[in-house]
């Protein structure tokens, strides 16, 4: 599978992101706080399903926006 580019509508404290032309291999780095598992457990969410309220996993729901998911 290849990831052509990602969307975020509200995810976390990201909100109207977008990673457009993504390669075969993408490595997202940077400093503490910015982001990286953010986005690693939004492409686990769109995979696999987005946690339920009666789990306990984190659901990233956004604080200041209904809006909640993404696309890829």
């Amino acid at each position: 599978m290849q990831i052509k580019d990602i969307t975020i509508f509200g995810y976390g404290k990201m909100q109207n992101v977008t990673f457009e032309n993504l390669g075969m291999l993408r490595v997202f780095y940077g400093e503490n706080e910015a982001g990286k598992s953010t986005i690693m457990s939004f492409i686990h969410s769109l995979l696999f399903g987005f946690p339920t309220k009666q789990q306990n996993e984190n659901r990233y729901e956004p604080k200041t926006r209904s809006a909640y998911g993404g696309k890829m």
